[in-house]
């Protein structure tokens, strides 16, 4: 059986349109990327893939059945809740 080649203007995957960066639920926000000074990784206290806060996940991760839309007014979680 042989892989279909991917076409190089193919999309392989949407992105996701709300993610953790736009939940209440994130905290901890920490790690700043190579490439610019943006914030990559948070933690959440309703993921079970993360043990529930006790390791990292990134804020670019899509939404979960627990999101919750942040405040326009609230600002970044650099502290833990």
């Amino acid at each position: 059986m042989r892989r279909q080649p991917i076409k190089r203007n193919q999309v392989i995957s949407e992105a996701p349109k709300r993610c953790c960066r736009d939940c209440s639920h994130s905290y901890d926000w920490q790690n700043r990327s190579f490439n610019g000074s943006h914030l990559i990784l948070c933690r959440c206290k309703y993921d079970a893939k993360s043990k529930y806060g006790k390791f990292c996940k990134f804020l670019s991760d899509k939404e979960c059945e627990h999101f919750q839309e942040r405040q326009i007014n609230a600002p970044d979680n650099a502290k833990a809740d």
